[in-house]
């Protein structure tokens, strides 16, 4: 089943319910809409965040009980989110378990200070090669550095247009949460359009790319 991620575009919808209260909408569309039997999941924890705007956003995680909800280590579960007073997000996901993250925290810290030592040794040579290069073809007046200084500025010009047409398209990372002044002022400048990352460290049971769906 892919995950629902939608959004909240209207500040009417800029609510502050308590837990229970967005628990009952979440559930309910849960059940009624998206046909999730909640009686196999056990409640696993939940959250509540105030948004700027003052919108209160919950989460709610469900787990499926052993044995059929284990896979090794991992749990499968279940994660259901109200922005304000709407229904946005239903993702089945599976739980990593800690002492595995750790294991791999450890040997990816191996391998980024190998990394590390190998482009530093790359760099000294080749930086410090092409550096003593460019100033023994200055010496001889060897560099003919005006055709690369145009085609420098044609290639910043394209950039910057290729950036500026990609503005209206930001706003499809708009926070509703804050104002649309505020976004675009000191938020909107350098974003461009990427996939919403809603999975927080989690793994997607299903594999597949989120699906948005826009209130209106």
């Amino acid at each position: 089943m892919r995950p629902l991620i939608g959004r909240v575009v209207k500040e009417k919808h800029f609510a502050a319910l308590d837990a229970d209260e967005a628990r009952v909408i979440a559930e309910t569309v849960a059940t009624g809409e998206w046909d999730v039997d909640l009686s196999k999941y056990e409640r696993a924890e939940s959250s509540s965040e105030e948004r700027p705007g003052g919108r209160v956003d919950h989460t709610f995680v469900y787990e499926r009980p052993e044995p059929e909800g284990r896979l090794a280590d991992e749990r499968y579960r279940l994660r259901l989110v109200v922005n304000g007073d709407r229904f946005t997000e239903l993702t089945h996901f599976v739980k990593i378990p800690e002492a595995f993250e750790r294991r791999f925290s450890e040997m990816r810290s191996k391998n980024t200070l190998v990394a590390g030592v190998s482009s530093g040794v790359v760099f000294v040579l080749y930086g410090g090669g092409a550096i003593l290069g460019l100033f023994l073809l200055l010496r001889k007046r060897w560099v003919v550095w005006k055709p690369a200084l145009y085609i420098g500025g044609a290639i910043a010009a394209l950039m910057a247009a290729a950036f500026l047409s990609q503005w209206p398209l930001a706003w499809m990372q708009y926070d509703t949460a804050v104002s649309a002044a505020g976004w675009e002022t000191y938020d909107g400048k350098a974003r461009t359009p990427q996939a919403p990352d809603r999975t927080r460290g989690d793994v997607h049971a299903s594999g597949a790319a989120p699906r948005s769906l826009r209130h209106r």
